[in-house]
């Protein structure tokens, strides 16, 4: 985790940036985690430095070099995820608390949008927080907020905390691709829908196998420590790749129909890829699923 200096914090959300992407019922172990690609390390970082710079706050105002107030010692929730770069500061604003609350209104950070607010009680003091996502995040780049902490100091001052977060995705390696040299695909289909039940279809060399591995390998993957559960799930498809017919599988995908996401096995290594739905149209359009199947139990 790449964090910003005088970073001192103990989780207090665990606000998993990745359920954004969507849930799944499998998880991915410490182990499975793949390396990080570096340009969206490299972006993520960036993006922080840029939502730190974001603020516009009233004059005058005194950076300091620790919190104002213990309050501020950590922010008031944070995303917890292991590709994840953070960055924060902190601020002594000349302003009483109800008064900084109504300038931030008219004078919102510049290129991000509200995405939320809260405020709680520790101690006998109310903190009060706001959170802003930017508009369109760069490519490779799972989630990221930019988050105002603040506390009222006394003597007509407002203590504020900056968090820039920014969770970036996982690169997708060599060893976790699907060789395109495969020439068989078997999709096994599994329904509590009575009108589905089992299907089954075999894929040999040829467009449709091209296609669908080349999607699978695209996805990209979910940064750890992954999703925890999907919405009710009522067929799922296994896909068993091969390098020939009746020879054993080197790959393989499970996917649960209408999730967003994918759990994949290549060879020992397993992991977790965002944008399932993708493999659900595939499927569709390959005729073995049909739309009114997502999420459906009937």
């Amino acid at each position: 985790m790449e964090r910003g200096s005088l970073r001192s914090r103990r989780p207090r959300l665990r606000a998993l940036a990745v359920a954004l992407l969507g849930l799944s019922l499998s998880t991915v172990t410490a182990a499975a985690v793949l390396r990080i690609e570096s340009s969206n390390k490299v972006g993520a970082m960036a993006l922080a430095e840029e939502l730190l710079a974001s603020p516009r706050l009233p004059t005058p105002t005194t950076e300091v070099g620790s919190a104002p107030s213990p309050l501020l010692r950590q922010p008031f929730q944070l995303i917890d995820a292991e590709t994840e770069a953070e960055l924060h500061s902190f601020w002594i604003l000349a302003l009483p608390l109800p008064a900084f609350q109504t300038y931030v209104k008219s004078h919102p950070p510049s290129g991000v949008t509200q995405d939320g607010s809260g405020s709680g009680t520790s101690g006998g003091s109310s903190e009060h927080e706001i959170t802003w996502a930017p508009r369109r995040p760069p490519s490779g780049i799972s989630t990221a907020q930019l988050l105002y902490t603040f506390t009222a100091l006394g003597r007509g001052r407002t203590g504020l905390r900056v968090d820039a977060e920014v969770v970036w995705l996982p690169e997708r390696t060599a060893a976790t691709l699907i060789p395109t040299t495969d020439r068989s695909a078997t999709i096994s289909l599994t329904s509590l829908a009575p009108r589905v039940g089992r299907r089954s279809l075999t894929l040999g060399p040829g467009r449709e196998l091209r296609s669908l591995i080349s999607l699978v390998n695209r996805l990209p993957t979910i940064p750890p420590p992954g999703p925890l559960s999907c919405a009710l799930v009522t067929t799922s498809a296994k896909l068993s790749f091969r390098p020939r017919a009746r020879a054993l599988s080197n790959a393989g995908s499970t996917q649960e129909i209408g999730c967003a996401s994918t759990r994949l096995r290549v060879g020992s290594r397993e992991i977790l890829l965002a944008q399932g739905r993708l493999v659900s149209w595939e499927l569709e359009h390959l005729h073995l699923v049909s739309a009114d199947l997502y999420g459906s139990g009937s």
